[in-house]
């Protein structure tokens, strides 16, 4: 959950194993279309969030869900971080505690 507005990245690089995989990023969706044993999904963005938004994976179709974890193999990640804080928010923050 966001708790300073902001523009924030986001990634993912997923592996598969024997089946499709959609998935979504919050406001974006991609589809693999895996036809071997193992292949992989990544995506990216970039976004402004306000307090409280909240970014997720999202996987679409279950029954072709090509998620694939291994103990010691998978190397299946979600990540993001705050690019640029919202100046304006922490103005207004400055103001009221001073």
């Amino acid at each position: 959950m966001c708790s300073l507005p902001g523009i924030y990245f986001f990634s993912y690089h997923i592996t598969l194993a024997n089946k499709h995989l959609a998935i979504g990023l919050y406001r974006i969706k991609t589809f693999d279309a895996n036809t071997g044993n193992h292949d992989s999904a990544s995506g990216s963005t970039a976004m402004f969030l306000n307090p409280e938004d909240q970014v997720w994976l999202e996987i679409f179709f279950k029954d072709q869900n090509g998620l694939f974890a291994e103990p010691g193999w998978s190397d299946s990640l979600f990540s993001g971080f705050l690019l640029y804080a919202d100046t304006d928010y922490m103005d207004t923050l400055a103001e009221e505690y001073s």
